[in-house]
């Protein structure tokens, strides 16, 4: 006696999956069948339900379905499994899906969370954005500074840093002369604006050198 092999998969349909993560798709097979000898075959198709050809054909015959990551493009995508007892005509078969998604892109300053600068120094202020969608797109930053105590004083003695006008400016130099002179620390931010809008901050840290 041979019976038709029960398919389980232990995620759920529809589930969302990062660009920058391996897919891992698992499935529970129970068999009731003379033979012990099973055999799978995973199937990838698209959006436009045409199989996805693979480097490494011996994936999709585990019983596990790991496809590393980067080689799945954003998208849609319906996954087959199919069980079959080897040396009878008996087998199952099952499908889910998942969405490959590009991640969220991530702006930071360059020189860390928190930076230090003497009253005569001079900073030079990067920010950059990590986003594998699109490295050449035309960006907009937005940049402010606030105070991190004394925060009823402006950040700057007179005027701003030309970089605080202008929304094409990633990289500038700040004097510390520049800063109001009872301030102690601030917090620069800058808002960059792409395929999405995204922040990052710094402290400054004023002190005298040691």
């Amino acid at each position: 006696m041979c019976e038709k092999p029960e398919i389980t998969f232990l995620h759920q349909k529809n589930r969302v999956v990062s660009f920058l993560s391996d897919v891992l798709v698992e499935a529970v097979v129970l068999t009731a069948c003379k033979s012990i000898n099973v055999e799978y075959t995973w199937v990838v198709k698209n959006e436009l339900n045409i199989p996805v050809d693979f480097d490494l054909p011996d994936l999709l015959h585990q019983r596990q379905l790991i496809i590393p990551h980067n080689i799945l493009e954003p998208g849609f995508y319906t996954i087959h499994l199919k069980v079959e007892m080897v040396g009878t005509i008996v087998y199952a078969a099952a499908s889910t899906s998942l969405e490959i998604v590009l991640p969220n892109p991530v702006s930071f300053i360059e020189g860390g969370f928190v930076r230090w600068m003497g009253y005569n120094d001079t900073l030079e202020i990067v920010a950059d954005i990590n986003d594998v969608a699109n490295l050449s797109q035309s960006l907009r930053y937005d940049w402010t500074c606030t105070p991190l105590t004394h925060k009823h004083l402006p950040c700057f003695r007179v005027r701003e840093p030309s970089a605080f006008s202008s929304p094409d400016i990633s990289r500038y130099y700040l004097p510390a002369s520049l800063f109001t002179s009872e301030l102690t620390a601030v917090v620069i931010n800058v808002t960059v604006e792409g395929r999405m809008r995204v922040s990052a901050s710094q402290v400054i840290e004023l002190k005298n050198a040691p």
